[in-house]
């Protein structure tokens, strides 16, 4: 059977999507599909892919709507996927569905959207807008993969699409990497920091929650005196976010890092990993976290729970709730004994559960399905899918909670 071209198509991203297609692109069986990478230039995932020797494209399109730019962008995918052969456009993120949808709309090219995170809930126009066009997109996507048993249930329920069209494939790490973060060596930048480390990574905006973290920082501060607290990654709220470090006087214990292209040393050289997200389709800086062998402290937000086992593995907090952090972090600190084994038991868990082979291949299974839809449009010949309400025995139903 001849290769069948599959475009892989990327909003503006430098984090986790990023990571998350670059594996899937080269997780692909090479004699079953041929990956086609189209993304903004500027991001670094076109360096990457191309450093790879993957089959790129630079298309000039960013995250927000501009309908002139836009209309060309949808253009040139709709080229790329002509040119190349492609019988299948797989998107990644909002902005890519929503040109993906637009350049398949007609023609015989299948349109597969890999949903990463939730709508923005907040309120105003963002919100909104969010809102519409994730309504707009879903009544034109050939077939739905979430990252997360929660991302399904909000598809399928908030947005009304057909669990027969939602499939559930989480996130994973390639086994190099693996072995990479345990033989990452703790470094710390200032060689005289004698005390515990607790860090957080993700992007400064509203749904990650690092407001939180640093409220949870300030009530720590009078039981570990010499903690350090570490903020790695960038955003717009990153002038708001040192703004509150001052106003609580926490100038030299909390420190915002800004972006990382690497963040293994960084993973390696704390003691505490927190992530307090408000809204999460499903971490996978988590992921990169527990495959350090940190304990991690997480919210109990998205697909959180179903990574982590409260006691077992790691240690779930309710949102929005700084004290339950500290209390949380407090707890690893003085026990270093359970700090230890939630760390190990993690590690063993995404080890076994959650590697980018597995992702690439339950993905491909996907891809095979979707290309069999026969031609009346009539349903999946064979499809067998992973709808919300059955894909927890596949991944082990509640050991992943």
């Amino acid at each position: 059977m001849a290769r069948r071209r599959v475009l892989l198509l990327v909003r503006p991203a430098v984090g986790g999507i990023a990571t998350h297609v670059l594996s899937l692109a080269l997780g692909l069986d090479r004699q079953e599909f041929s990956p086609v990478l189209v993304a903004p230039e500027g991001y670094g995932v076109l360096e990457r892919a191309r450093e790879q020797g993957l089959a790129s494209y630079g298309v000039r399109f960013g995250d927000g709507l501009n309908p002139w730019q836009d209309r060309k962008a949808v253009a040139r995918i709709r080229e790329i996927a002509v040119r190349e052969g492609t019988g299948l456009v797989h998107s990644h993120g909002l902005k890519a569905d929503l040109l993906a949808s637009l350049a398949t709309r007609t023609g015989t090219i299948k349109h597969i959207a890999t949903v990463h995170t939730f709508p923005v809930r907040r309120a105003g126009l963002t919100g909104f807008a969010s809102r519409f066009l994730t309504r707009y997109v879903s009544g034109r996507v050939g077939h739905y993969i979430a990252v997360s048993q929660a991302l399904a249930a909000e598809l399928t329920g908030r947005y009304g699409v057909d669990p027969e069209k939602v499939s559930v494939v989480p996130n994973g790490l390639a086994r190099e990497k693996l072995e990479d973060y345990s033989r990452q060596k703790l470094v710390r930048p200032d060689p005289a920091m004698d005390g515990p480390v607790i860090g957080s990574v993700g992007r400064l905006v509203l749904e990650k929650g690092m407001e939180d973290f640093i409220r949870a920082a300030r009530l720590l501060r009078g039981e570990f005196p010499q903690a350090r607290f570490w903020i790695v990654g960038d955003g717009p709220l990153r002038a708001r976010l040192q703004a509150l470090v001052s106003r609580l006087g926490l100038e030299g214990k909390v420190s915002l890092l800004g972006y990382q292209a690497e963040v293994a040393p960084w993973l390696a050289a704390m003691d505490v990993f927190v992530t307090c997200p408000v809204s999460e389709g499903f971490s996978l800086v988590t992921l990169e976290a527990m495959a350090s062998g940190k304990p991690v402290v997480a919210t109990a937000t998205g697909g959180l729970p179903e990574l982590i086992r409260s006691g077992v593995n790691g240690l779930l907090v309710p949102v929005r709730d700084p004290a339950a952090l500290a209390r949380a972090v407090s707890l690893l600190l003085r026990r270093p004994d359970v700090a230890s084994e939630l760390a190990v038991k993690a590690r063993q868990h995404v080890c076994q559960r959650y590697t980018a082979e597995s992702m690439a291949k339950q993905t491909q299974a996907v891809y095979e399905r979707v290309l069999r839809q026969d031609s009346s449009g009539g349903g999946l010949v064979g499809f067998g899918v992973c709808a919300p309400s059955r894909t927890a025995s596949s991944w082990g139903g509640e050991d992943r909670a």
